[in-house]
């Protein structure tokens, strides 16, 4: 019990920065896109 426990702690800690750097390059990448399609259609206008 103490180890599959110790074993899930790990695992947390371990997908816990994956999941963070893959939230922050997701929100990057959609406001990027954004103000790219942004500023194009600015210069197509």
């Amino acid at each position: 019990m103490r180890l599959s426990a110790q074993i899930y702690v790990l695992l947390t800690t371990d997908s816990f920065p994956w999941l963070t750097k893959f939230v922050v390059l997701l929100i990057s990448a959609g406001s990027l896109i954004f103000l790219l399609s942004h500023n194009g259609n600015e210069v197509i206008r």
